[in-house]
């Protein structure tokens, strides 16, 4: 894996080693990146300007955080040692591969392992999306067996504010890396907790969790080619 320069947004790569375990690495980069350069649709909202062939996972407007539908993988994905092909994000920043969790995770978030996370999830937990706009978006980019699945939160809100943030969680193909993109915003501060969690007392935290600012800008074309 090639280091990236220039501390200019945060992207979290998660990879497995032996045992599935896991360990991450603090991804920053020049602007107009975005992880394998796979991804070049622009940061619009969607229905506002953001490119065809997203498929809307969540519609907004979530005064109470909700869990999603079920939504597919195009192809097999590892984590934790297990093989998934479905997960489910909650209008909190929670994507769990656990189908069966009921208990969604609360707009305010906090410090990881938490007994509100369902196990085998991944987060980008503090972000809301009660707002009329604020929509959970997937796409699938490149070729097989070097694809990539993104779930775009696309014009979210910054918790207690009414300003817009731009997330992603993508899961990637044979090397199941999990990659956490800090897209755009509005000139927010928020505070988010980032990680995975395998159980109720085993977590991987992101350093700085559950207070982790975003780091990226205001422009909606800022993030297109490969870090790696």
């Amino acid at each position: 894996m090639k280091k990236a320069t220039q501390l200019l947004f945060l992207m979290i790569c998660f990879a497995t080693i032996v045992n599935a375990q896991y360990y991450y690495l603090p991804y920053t980069n020049n602007p107009g990146q975005n992880p394998g350069g796979l991804n070049v649709d622009s940061e619009y909202p969607y229905g506002g300007g953001l490119t065809t062939g997203w498929a809307r996972l969540d519609t907004g407007d979530a005064v109470v955080p909700r869990w999603s539908n079920t939504s597919n993988i195009p192809f097999s994905f590892n984590f934790n040692g297990n093989n998934y092909n479905q997960y489910k994000v909650s209008t909190s920043g929670v994507l769990t591969f656990d189908l069966a969790a009921v208990t969604v995770p609360a707009y305010s978030n906090a410090a990881i392992p938490n007994a509100t996370i369902p196990n085998n999830s991944v987060m980008i937990w503090g972000i809301s999306g009660n707002g009329t706009n604020d929509e959970i978006v997937t796409k699938t980019f490149g070729t097989a067996p070097n694809r990539q699945h993104w779930i775009f939160f696309s014009s979210y809100t910054a918790p207690g504010t009414t300003c817009y943030v731009y997330w992603s969680i993508v899961l990637e193909e044979t090397t199941n890396k999990i990659y956490v993109v800090d897209q755009r915003n509005g000139a927010c501060t928020q505070s988010v907790t980032i990680g995975l969690q395998y159980n109720t007392t085993s977590a991987l935290s992101v350093l700085g969790s559950p207070n982790i600012n975003n780091l990226s800008g205001t422009n909606f074309f800022a993030y297109r080619q490969s870090v790696l």
